[in-house]
């Protein structure tokens, strides 16, 4: 008796958990028009704040005091700027380079890896600084590859920094400076001390947690490292903790916060976009991606136009709208009033930092190797863990498209993988690049005559139709 009401039991919870299913299937499949509708709105909003908010800001950005030029925000502003392309803004920034060229030597970590990228991203117009810069970056470098911070519970830890700085090095090489690859290998060796039990990258201390600007840091560094080292066993120690690392990321990221971090907000979207690049990581839909990271930063963005992780638009606005006594005018009718140079005028929440760093995440800047886009891939095709889950296929095509050229040398050699699965992914990306079908199949050793032969196919394929595609 008992076992016949324990039987109709479980049968009567499938059939609510069917009709519950249903339910949610009948509601998506009729979503409400006014909803569409105002989603609609909303992104047009969000639209026309960015694009008005990023006009101000440069400007805003370019009107730096003299007096504050050779500062830290104003590095990674003249950078953002910089990023943008704006001809100029560009031209403005030469004030700011020069400042910071004759400054004295840097004291921080932080200060020395922003000269860095400030003079990589100007490039030959100051190389001796440059090279000066990175110098003194070294010259802070700890025994044990690490850059200490003042105080790891107050913004960045250690580990973020440390990954910044051996990406300033990566800037510094793509502007003609050598990487020194075993003075920054000890760096990654320090990141890799700095895991935590759930794959993550963060503080020290058994109760240090991971978070999202150490972890991605820590990515795109070990990225950089692997893809420039010849040392088979480094490499395979950087490859496992990425696969971890990357695992954790995509599990905790969102665009409201930087999981586990220090209030950060708008710096670990570069350190994020950074990661995502050199390693071709896609979290989700590019289109849903932008529309989530456009609507945080323009839910941070203030009636003066800036930006401030630590006070939203509403912390400055009064009621119904009205914009507080000296908290920036424009909320209202007409064009907003920028404050005069940064942090000049105390009342306008505005953090000229995480201003530079919301306009680093909109331009997207980072630009991969070709070493490095082929590391990312050969990664994704040496083990079926590493290969993209089937809810991202789409969206790391879209990826895989940008860089045509590079990866489909990549993809033919995938066939000949050792593991199946990884074969049959990279024939489902050639399939899906090339629109061609050339009879591999993915479930027989490569070794198969019948293999062997698409094989010789496809990098016929190559040599001939798809390096033309390619424009070589």
């Amino acid at each position: 008796m008992k076992e016949s009401t324990g039987r109709r039991r479980r049968v009567g919870s499938l059939a609510f958990l069917a009709l519950a299913v249903s339910a949610l299937a009948v509601r998506a499949q009729h979503v409400d028009p006014r909803e569409a509708e105002r989603a609609r709105e909303l992104r047009t909003e969000v639209e026309e704040k960015l694009r008005r908010g990023r006009l101000r800001t440069v400007d805003a950005l370019l009107g730096i005091p003299a007096a504050e030029r050779a500062g830290v925000a104003a590095a990674r502003a003249a950078r953002a700027l910089f990023a943008t392309g704006d001809a100029a803004a560009i031209a403005n920034c030469e004030p700011i380079c020069k400042a910071h060229a004759d400054a004295a030597p840097a004291a921080t970590a932080v200060e020395a890896l922003e000269r860095v990228e400030l003079f990589a991203a100007a490039n030959a117009s100051h190389r001796e600084a440059l090279t000066r810069a990175l110098a003194r970056l070294l010259e802070l470098q700890r025994k044990d590859g690490s850059f200490a911070v003042e105080e790891e519970r107050e913004g960045p830890d250690a580990a973020a920094v440390s990954a910044r700085a051996l990406l300033a090095a990566r800037a510094a090489e793509n502007a003609g400076v050598p990487f020194d690859l075993e003075r920054w290998a000890a760096t990654g060796e320090f990141l890799l001390s700095r895991r935590q039990r759930d794959g993550g990258v963060g503080g020290p201390g058994r109760k240090a947690r991971s978070n999202g600007a150490a972890t991605a840091g820590a990515l795109a560094a070990w990225a950089t490292l692997a893809a420039r080292d010849a040392d088979a066993a480094r490499k395979a120690r950087c490859a496992e903790a990425m696969q971890r690392a990357e695992a954790w990321l995509l599990e905790e990221w969102t665009v409201e916060r930087n999981p586990g971090g220090h209030g950060e907000d708008l710096a670990w979207l570069v350190d994020l976009e950074r990661a995502e690049t050199l390693l071709l990581i896609a979290p989700e839909s590019a289109k849903r991606r932008q529309k989530r990271r456009d609507g945080y930063l323009a839910g941070y963005q203030l009636p003066d136009w800036g930006w401030n992780s630590r006070a939203s638009l509403q912390d400055v606005m009064g009621p119904a709208g009205s914009v507080p006594s000296g908290a920036g005018a424009g909320a209202g009718v007409g064009p907003p009033q920028l404050p005069r140079g940064l942090g000049a005028v105390p009342q306008v929440v505005y953090d000229p930092y995480d201003t530079a760093s919301a306009t680093l995440a909109l331009a997207g800047g980072t630009r991969a190797s070709e070493a490095e886009l082929r590391f990312a891939l050969q990664r994704r095709l040496a083990s079926p863990r590493a290969l993209p889950s089937a809810d991202r296929f789409e969206a790391f095509l879209a990826l895989l498209r940008e860089h045509f050229a590079v990866v489909i040398p990549e993809l033919i050699a995938g066939l000949s993988a050792a593991d199946a699965p990884c074969r049959a992914w990279a024939l489902r990306c050639l399939r899906a690049l090339s629109g061609a079908d050339l009879g591999f199949d993915p479930a027989k050793s490569p070794g198969e005559p019948s293999n062997q032969k698409a094989l010789e196919a496809w990098r016929h394929w190559w040599m001939t139709e798809g390096r033309t595609r390619a424009g070589r």
